[in-house]
Formats: structure tokens, sequence, C-alpha cells
């Protein structure tokens, strides 16, 4: 089953929630219309929840081919990325996170909701060594 989103206006920030089957092709197409959604909204911070989105973690390759589609967008160098997935894909959300942000983009990979809100929102972060293997220093300022 391809990845379905629906994205919600949560004030501060535009919350992505999925649901579907993960793999490279599903969340290639994904990910594209998401970043439509993303420009043509003209919002500049955003949680993209894929907790519900099932199936084996990317490999390191999958990340690459995830984060040119990003690349393709400049536009979203200006906007602040959260996403949130299991813990048993968040070893994949790392490596993407790694080479997105090493592309220059503001995005971080988290396993709890609460840490990726405060995060994007600016809120105080405290999130356990868990969590996020290395306190985020975001040196861009998207607020």
């Amino acid at each position: 089953m391809p990845i379905k989103y629906t994205m919600y206006d949560k004030g501060d920030f535009a919350l992505v929630t999925a649901r579907g089957d993960l793999n490279l092709k599903h969340a290639m197409e994904y990910l594209q219309a998401c970043i439509q959604d993303i420009i043509n909204k003209n919002v500049r911070r955003v949680l993209i929840d894929n907790r519900e989105v099932v199936g084996q973690s990317l490999c390191f390759y999958d990340s690459l081919e995830l984060a040119s589609c990003i690349e393709k967008e400049s536009s979203l160098r200006m906007i602040k990325l959260a996403l949130v997935v299991p813990p048993s894909r968040m070893e994949s959300a790392r490596d993407l996170e790694t080479i997105v942000r090493n592309r220059g983009f503001s995005f971080l990979g988290f396993e709890s909701l609460e840490a990726a809100t405060n995060w994007l929102t600016n809120n105080s972060y405290a999130a356990s060594e868990k969590e996020r293997l290395i306190i985020p220093e975001d040196y861009a300022n998207y607020s």
C-alpha cells in the first residue's frame, strides 16, 4: 500500500501524519508530494510523523536517494524539518539526517513526538540520551 499522508496546521508548525508500507518507491512518491504541499502552503516548520509507516528500514543508499529529492528543492533550506520514526527505524533516520544536514538543511530525526515538537518550536529542548545521541545545535535561525 502506498504511503498516504495528511497535513494539519498546528499554529506554530505543520504536522504531517503518514501511514502505509515503507519501500523506496513509496517513500519517494510520498516525499515528492509532501514537499509540494509544504512549498504550496508556505510553511516554515514541519513535523513529519512516520511512526505509522510500516516495513523494514531503508538502507543507506535509499537515504541518499531521498536526500537527493530534498536537495532539488532549494527553498526547503529555509524550512525546519523534524522527522519522528519508531525506534526500530532510528538508525535509518540518522543516516538521512546526516546526509540532509550535510547538504545545508535544518533536519533532525526523533523517536519522540514531544522532543521533535520542542526542537521545532524552539521550546527548551530536553531529550534523553536514548532519543538523541548528541544535543542538536541548529546554527541557522528559522524563527
